[in-house]
């Protein structure tokens, strides 16, 4: 029967909540340097920051490979959250 869930794609997986687990602890210290600009964020650090969403995922691409892996987020006044 084959793997229906990779060894690497679980373990992106539990890097991706590792980095969404940081950016929520940190939200109040980025909201002080960041606000209205969004932030990308990888291996609990932050990356890069812009106010133009454009502009940063434009940046992102062109250094790194894998993008899926970075979460992107907008920094606003009050902390909001959306679930699809």
């Amino acid at each position: 029967m084959p793997e229906l869930v990779h060894n690497k794609d679980i373990e992106k997986l539990k890097q991706f909540k590792k980095d969404f687990d940081w950016f929520q602890n940190n939200y109040s210290d980025l909201k002080k340097k960041y606000i209205g600009e969004y932030v990308a964020i990888l291996n609990e650090t932050l990356i890069d920051n812009d106010k133009s969403l454009n502009k940063l995922v434009s940046r992102l691409k062109k250094k790194y490979e894998d993008t899926n892996s970075i979460i992107v987020e907008h920094i606003n006044e009050k902390k909001e959250i959306f679930i699809l």
